[in-house]
Protein backbone atom coordinates (compact mmCIF):
# COMPACT_ATOMS: atom_id res chain seq x y z
CA UNK A 1 0.00 0.00 0.00
CA UNK A 2 1.66 3.03 -1.11
CA UNK A 3 1.60 6.64 1.46
CA UNK A 4 -1.39 8.13 -0.78
CA UNK A 5 -3.28 5.17 -0.71
CA UNK A 6 -2.83 4.82 3.53
CA UNK A 7 -4.26 8.17 4.08
CA UNK A 8 -7.59 7.39 1.54
CA UNK A 9 -7.96 4.64 4.15
CA UNK A 10 -8.61 7.30 6.50
CA UNK A 11 -6.66 5.17 9.65
CA UNK A 12 -5.51 7.30 12.22
CA UNK A 13 -2.55 4.92 13.23
CA UNK A 14 -0.58 5.52 9.80
CA UNK A 15 2.94 6.44 9.73
CA UNK A 16 5.07 7.50 7.79
CA UNK A 17 8.69 8.12 6.36
CA UNK A 18 8.41 11.89 6.42
CA UNK A 19 10.54 15.29 6.70
CA UNK A 20 10.05 18.73 7.49
CA UNK A 21 10.31 20.07 3.83
CA UNK A 22 9.55 24.12 4.77
CA UNK A 23 8.81 26.17 7.49
CA UNK A 24 7.72 29.45 7.45
CA UNK A 25 6.43 31.20 10.31
CA UNK A 26 3.85 28.63 12.21
CA UNK A 27 3.42 26.73 8.48
CA UNK A 28 4.99 23.66 8.63
CA UNK A 29 5.27 21.68 5.17
CA UNK A 30 6.20 18.00 5.96
CA UNK A 31 6.91 15.36 2.58
CA UNK A 32 5.59 11.86 3.31
CA UNK A 33 7.32 9.14 1.85
CA UNK A 34 7.84 11.49 -1.17
CA UNK A 35 3.70 10.59 -2.06
CA UNK A 36 2.04 12.89 0.07
CA UNK A 37 2.76 16.33 1.37
CA UNK A 38 1.33 17.96 4.52
CA UNK A 39 0.57 21.68 4.89
CA UNK A 40 -0.41 22.48 8.41
CA UNK A 41 -0.60 25.23 10.34
CA UNK A 42 -2.63 28.72 11.01
CA UNK A 43 -2.33 30.67 7.81
CA UNK A 44 -3.66 26.95 6.15
CA UNK A 45 -7.29 28.06 5.37
CA UNK A 46 -10.04 26.86 3.41
CA UNK A 47 -9.64 29.27 0.65
CA UNK A 48 -5.59 28.06 0.03
CA UNK A 49 -7.98 24.74 -1.37
CA UNK A 50 -10.49 26.51 -3.00
CA UNK A 51 -7.83 28.31 -5.25
CA UNK A 52 -6.24 25.13 -5.67
CA UNK A 53 -9.50 23.02 -6.71
CA UNK A 54 -10.47 26.11 -8.99
CA UNK A 55 -6.87 26.07 -10.68
CA UNK A 56 -7.45 22.03 -11.41
CA UNK A 57 -10.46 22.73 -12.93
CA UNK A 58 -10.43 26.05 -14.83
CA UNK A 59 -6.54 25.44 -15.85
CA UNK A 60 -4.16 23.27 -17.11
CA UNK A 61 -1.50 24.04 -14.11
CA UNK A 62 -0.57 21.18 -12.46
CA UNK A 63 -2.30 20.95 -8.98
CA UNK A 64 -2.03 18.41 -6.24
CA UNK A 65 -5.01 16.33 -5.74
CA UNK A 66 -6.31 16.99 -2.23
CA UNK A 67 -6.58 13.99 0.04
CA UNK A 68 -7.30 15.33 3.33
CA UNK A 69 -8.72 18.87 3.95
CA UNK A 70 -9.32 19.63 7.60
CA UNK A 71 -9.40 23.41 10.00
CA UNK A 72 -10.23 23.07 13.12
CA UNK A 73 -10.15 26.61 15.16
CA UNK A 74 -7.23 28.50 14.32
CA UNK A 75 -4.95 25.81 11.98
CA UNK A 76 -5.71 24.06 8.60
CA UNK A 77 -3.72 21.25 7.82
CA UNK A 78 -4.18 19.80 3.57
CA UNK A 79 -3.02 16.81 2.99
CA UNK A 80 -2.24 16.85 -1.21
CA UNK A 81 -0.27 14.22 -3.67
CA UNK A 82 3.34 15.03 -4.73
CA UNK A 83 3.56 16.16 -7.76
CA UNK A 84 7.10 16.52 -10.03
CA UNK A 85 8.10 20.29 -9.60
CA UNK A 86 8.43 23.07 -12.32
CA UNK A 87 8.24 26.46 -12.57
CA UNK A 88 5.45 27.85 -12.68
CA UNK A 89 6.39 29.89 -15.90
CA UNK A 90 6.89 26.35 -17.79
CA UNK A 91 3.07 25.49 -16.76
Amino acid sequence: MTALDEWRSGDPNICFAQYLASSRGDVRVLNCDNEVILKAGSRVRPSKEIVMRLVKDHTHIPVPEIVLAAYVSDEGRLAMSAIPSAPLIEA
